[in-house]
């Protein structure tokens, strides 16, 4: 298993050298997943005098604000824990994805997340769907109907 990337965990077959599932957590909707096969290639082993000088390159960096920082799957066990710098505990069911989710650290006021499987070329990826509630619509009943609309902008929509 490796935590690499803007929060996720790739799970690899090590005698092939073939990622074989990735765990990831994903922004809006089943749409917009934008999944490039070729960040799951096995690479060719660095020469011990690049490794030192490429240890930490700029592409990697732009992952850093926002990835895993520990995982803990125990042997035998269908089951995986991760928490990274979003500030969140996830409970990842590896056999049935769809009973996956945050342990702790979701907002008040943010939606439960949405888990599906989907599989590209060879690989599965168990996918953690954020909603954002930028557009929450509620209807209330005085001597007349209105519409009630805001956003986490602070904007606050009345129609009447």
């Amino acid at each position: 298993m490796i935590a690499a990337g803007r929060n996720e965990v790739s799970v690899w077959d090590i005698v092939s050298l073939q990622c074989v599932e990735v765990f990831a957590v994903k922004a809006g909707d089943e749409k917009t997943t934008g999944v490039m096969l070729e960040a799951y290639k096995a690479l060719e082993a660095p020469r011990d005098t690049d490794i030192l000088i490429h240890s930490f390159t700029n592409h990697e960096s732009k992952f850093e604000e926002n990835s895993i920082r520990a995982v803990a799957s125990p042997f035998d066990c269908k089951f995986m824990i991760t928490g990274g710098q979003d500030r969140k505990i996830r409970f990842w069911d590896t056999s049935r994805v769809e009973n996956s989710g945050v342990v702790l650290g979701l907002d008040m006021d943010e939606a439960k997340p949405r888990h599906s499987t989907n599989t590209f070329d060879t690989i599965k990826f168990h996918f953690e769907f954020t909603q954002s509630n930028k557009n929450i619509i509620l209807v209330t009943e005085t001597t007349y109907p209105l519409i009630i609309s805001a956003d986490r902008d602070g904007v606050i929509k009345v129609v009447s």
